[in-house]
């Protein structure tokens, strides 16, 4: 890949060929790269001031109910992931990450994704968020948020 950048002109037009194919490749390596687990034990090593969104499926969610995933701002995007074996597993859970992260008004808000599907952002991001995901669908929108979420954090840096 840095074999076939280094061939393309740095600039032409007034455009950067190469600062668009690498912000492009950045971007999809992130969508594409496999979430970290999450456990008690990492959710203990993540500092609260680096999330900034969490992701709930309540149980009876289509998707993956249960589900807990955290977005950390840690100089990039990295995405943990919880996935409950058992139906008690996930609210107990749930309720250690809310009780830990602390993910209570005024510092989050709440999204519904649709579904069952919940998305707790950082109120500093709401406005950003509310303006990439204008005009979307509910089902557009879970598609979506994680790629919302990234270019949020990547036009910020």
């Amino acid at each position: 890949m840095h074999d076939a950048l280094a061939r393309l002109p740095v600039e032409k037009d007034g455009c950067d060929a190469k600062a668009i194919l690498s912000r492009f490749a950045d971007r999809k390596r992130f969508l594409l790269m496999p979430p970290r687990p999450l456990n008690a034990q990492t959710l203990e090593k993540i500092a609260a001031e680096q999330v900034v969104a969490v992701q709930t499926a309540q149980t009876g969610a289509i998707g993956r109910p249960g589900e807990t995933r955290i977005y950390c701002a840690d100089g990039n995007l990295t995405e943990y992931r919880f996935s409950p074996t058992r139906q008690e597993d996930s609210s107990a859970f749930s309720k250690q990450v809310q009780r830990r992260l602390g993910l209570k008004f005024p510092d989050f808000c709440e999204i519904y994704l649709g579904m069952g599907n919940f998305l707790y952002l950082r109120n500093d991001l709401k406005s950003t968020f509310d303006t990439a995901a204008f005009g979307l669908s509910l089902s557009e929108l879970y598609a979506r948020h994680k790629e919302i979420l990234r270019r949020i954090l990547f036009e910020i840096r």
